[in-house]
């Protein structure tokens, strides 16, 4: 199986970048906020402002695991396209 020339693997590899990209950019943003409050009081609304963070964050990972779902079923598609016998 050739994956050069698959256009599906290019936009994977680059929804994956971006969503990697947002990952990285998530995980800052929660340390910088873990940071700040490592030792002090923390409010309702700082504690708001945490859960939206990690409500993204989720958000992106699940975007990520589905992204790399559908990648695989696309792969055990052209791989049984390969196959004579159509098996998977």
């Amino acid at each position: 199986m050739q994956l050069q020339s698959d256009e599906e693997f290019s936009r994977f590899l680059q929804r994956r970048a971006r969503l990697n990209e947002q990952l990285d950019t998530d995980r800052i943003e929660i340390d910088s906020w873990l940071e700040k409050h490592l030792e002090g009081d923390v409010t309702v609304v700082e504690l708001g402002l945490l859960e939206g963070l990690l409500q993204v964050r989720s958000k992106h990972l699940n975007e990520l695991a589905a992204l790399d779902e559908s990648f695989m079923d696309h792969l055990v598609d052209l791989l049984s396209a390969q196959s004579p016998s159509g098996d998977r």
